[in-house]
C-alpha cells in the first residue's frame, strides 16, 4: 500500500486553515469592538478633573446659605450634562438626554427630580431651598455619575 502526498494540496489546506482561522478572530475581533461601542463603552473622561469639580459641588454644599446650596445643585447639573455629551447622548438640552439615556441607564431616572429643582432655581426668582432637598438631589446627582462611570 503506498500513500502519495501531494505537497500543492497539503500546502493548500495548510493556507486555507489558517486563512479561516484570521477570518474568524478578525469577526471575533471586530465584534468585540462593535459591541463594546453600542453596549456602554467606557469613555475617556477625565476623572480627575471630574471629581474636583464633584469636590467644589460638595464644598458649595457645605457652606450653609441658600446662594450656595443653588449655585451647587446647577453646577452639578452643569456635571452630568457634560458627561452625557461627551458619552454622545443624543438631545438638545439636558432633559433630552436623560430621556435618552434612562433607556440604558434605568437608574437616571432617579436624576430627573433634581433636575427639575435645578430648573425651578433657575426660572423661579422666588424659590427657596432647603438643605434637605438639596441634599437629596445632590445625592441623586451623584449616584447618576457613578452609574456612568464618571466618578
Amino acid at each position: 500500500m503506498v500513500v502519495e502526498i501531494d505537497l500543492f494540496v497539503l500546502l493548500r489546506s495548510i493556507g486555507l486553515i489558517i486563512g479561516i482561522a484570521i477570518v474568524i478572530f478578525s469577526f471575533y475581533f471586530l465584534y468585540g469592538r462593535i459591541v463594546s461601542f453600542f453596549r456602554g463603552r467606557r469613555y475617556r473622561l477625565d476623572r480627575k478633573g471630574l471629581q474636583k469639580q464633584w469636590a467644589k459641588v460638595e464644598d458649595l454644599l457645605q457652606k450653609k446659605e441658600e446662594n450656595n446650596y443653588k449655585l451647587a445643585l446647577i453646577e452639578a447639573d452643569k456635571l452630568l450634562d457634560f458627561v452625557l455629551k461627551s458619552m454622545a447622548m443624543q438631545g438638545n438640552d439636558l432633559n433630552e438626554r436623560l430621556r435618552f439615556a434612562t433607556a440604558k441607564y434605568e437608574k437616571l431616572r432617579d436624576v430627573r427630580w433634581a433636575h427639575g429643582m435645578r430648573n425651578k432655581v433657575v426660572h423661579e426668582a422666588d424659590f427657596n431651598l432647603d438643605f434637605n432637598s438639596v441634599r437629596g438631589a445632590i445625592r441623586a446627582f451623584h449616584r447618576a455619575l457613578k452609574e456612568l462611570g464618571a466618578l
